[in-house]
């Protein structure tokens, strides 16, 4: 029993480590901050709203119900007369007012359909950010984390063989002024990592720092491609259907003389000889005289505010193309930086630390020499994972202005 006990436990243990280890995505990620954060709520609800008032405006009035009773006593003449009368009154629409208020109410839904899909990929994009933040700080600290170990090892093996005086006292002063220094640099990079974290935390709703990252970037696209894929944008979309909403608002005050219509059912009793009740129906019909005064201003009101948002239109198309133009651009060039580090950059930076410590070993190279190398070779990994974190910033950026997700289809179907 006891061995069964220890298997078991061992191999829980075995799948938990397993799973603290096993990087987290950045489309994980973005699942679980659409689970979980509030904004994500936020969007549903705007959502749900615009149907709602939809419904509410399409809806007929309430009927009006209505009771008469007239009825004079007896006495001094008169015989007791009484007379009762229920109806029952519906009033209805112009039908093409009808037509324009629903043509409006659509536009409406659709533009709260963009906007909840505008937020979701905001918050999306957010995540991206924040995970690639966080990711860049940890590959910071790996390749800091190796170099601490690379120097370290060196100090030690300096002040060896200072002791027995193969090598001066400022070389071993200076080794380990290099480890020290690596070293307030690692303390460092955990605080940032650390900050990385809580801040993806607060997005995503996960705490699990000990989980490494895995890289943000593998699926990279080409956006020379897509020259106009801004103009997919749900923000754009969202914009363009409000101008139809306006645009149908003005047509609805333009044709505000368009009449009412009443119709309505009654049964009276009338006090005769039989008893008798009567049933009846009227049609009656509402006309606006006075649209000439009230009318006209809410016209001009109306297409004010058509004008106002088909400028607010315009404006933000010229403002995503301009920005679209820009980051295409600047997105190949750090494409080509990242590129550039790959075959030359990198690969120089190590060829030259590997020929300084050969030549300080073989006496043909002074100890300051290692640590510019070693210096620029770190500098060199560091500015490429620079390059990485603002490429992939970049790519962001035009899935922000394209309204793209990184999630597939059938997963992403809550924010389309």
């Amino acid at each position: 029993m006891r061995r069964l006990f220890v298997v078991v436990l061992g191999l829980v243990m075995g799948w938990s480590m397993a799973a603290a280890t096993t990087p987290w995505t950045v489309q994980q990620a973005a699942r679980a901050a659409l689970e979980n954060h509030p904004a994500s709520e936020r969007a549903d609800a705007i959502e749900a709203e615009a149907h709602g008032t939809r419904r509410a405006t399409l809806s007929p009035e309430a009927p009006k119900v209505s009771y008469e009773l007239e009825g004079i006593p007896s006495g001094a003449g008169f015989g007791e007369y009484e007379e009762r009368r229920i109806a029952v009154q519906q009033d209805f629409d112009f039908p093409l007012r009808t037509v324009w208020r629903l043509q409006r109410e659509n536009a409406r839904v659709e533009s709260a359909r963009q906007q909840r899909k505008s937020m979701l990929l905001d918050l999306e994009h957010q995540v991206r950010r924040a995970f690639a933040d966080a990711w860049y700080e940890q590959e910071r600290l790996v390749i800091l984390t190796t170099f601490a170990a690379s120097v370290d090892s060196q100090a030690n093996t300096f002040q060896r063989m200072n002791e027995v005086g193969r090598i001066p006292d400022l070389d071993a002063s200076r080794a380990h002024a290099e480890a020290a220094e690596v070293q307030a640099d690692l303390q460092v990079e955990r605080a940032r990592l650390k900050g990385c974290w809580a801040h993806l935390k607060a997005l995503t709703g996960q705490d699990d720092p000990r989980r490494p990252l895995a890289a943000p970037y593998d699926s990279i696209w080409l956006p020379e491609a897509l020259s106009t894929e801004w103009q997919r944008s749900p923000r754009l979309m969202w914009s363009r259907q409000e101008v139809t909403a306006r645009e149908r608002d003005r047509t609805i005050a333009a044709n505000g003389w368009l009449p009412t219509f009443e119709i309505r059912g009654f049964r009276q009793h009338l006090p005769t000889d039989s008893e008798a009740s009567q049933w009846g129906g009227e049609i009656g019909m509402s006309i606006p005289f006075w649209f000439a005064l009230g009318g006209v201003g809410e016209h001009q009101a109306a297409v004010a505010r058509e004008r106002i948002a088909q400028s607010d239109t315009r404006q933000l198309e010229l403002e995503m193309q301009a920005d679209w133009e820009e980051q295409v651009e600047v997105y190949l060039a750090r494409r080509e930086r990242a590129s550039t580090f790959q075959t030359t950059l990198l690969p120089t930076s190590e060829q030259v630390l590997t020929l300084a410590r050969t030549s300080y070993a073989a006496g043909r190279a002074s100890y300051v020499d290692v640590l510019v190398a070693q210096r620029t070779w770190l500098e060199r990994r560091l500015d490429y994972l620079d390059t990485l974190r603002d490429l992939v910033h970049t790519h962001i950026t035009l899935d922000s202005l394209s309204g793209r997700s990184i999630l597939q289809p059938e997963e992403g179907e809550n924010i389309r």
